[in-house]
């Protein structure tokens, strides 16, 4: 389920969507979208892996100023949501970029 490898979260969640269409303005881009290759997906746990928790991190991406955005704040913030996914027994991708404790 690798064979392409992985964006880190990190470096997803700091990404400018300015940097991405350097054509336009902020104010010209009213959303984003975050793809997710399924070509090697067999399941859909395989599908909640590879998209839990990064959409966490782009549902903040999309209605957060970049000058709001702080990494360490997201990673704090995040664990407690593990916590939801485990009662729904959703599967998904533990980063060893956040402590989950």
């Amino acid at each position: 389920m690798n064979w392409a490898g992985y964006l880190p979260f990190k470096k997803a969640y700091e990404l400018e969507s300015s940097s991405l269409v350097p054509d336009l303005d902020s104010e010209q881009i009213i959303g984003l979208v975050a793809p997710l290759w399924s070509e090697t997906l067999e399941e859909s746990d395989d599908i909640a892996f590879m998209a839990f928790p990064r959409i966490l991190g782009y549902t903040e991406i999309g209605w957060t100023d970049v000058s709001q955005r702080k990494w360490r704040d997201f990673s704090l913030r995040l664990p407690p949501h593990v916590q939801i996914l485990e009662a729904l027994e959703v599967k998904y991708y533990p980063s060893t970029e956040i402590d989950w404790k």
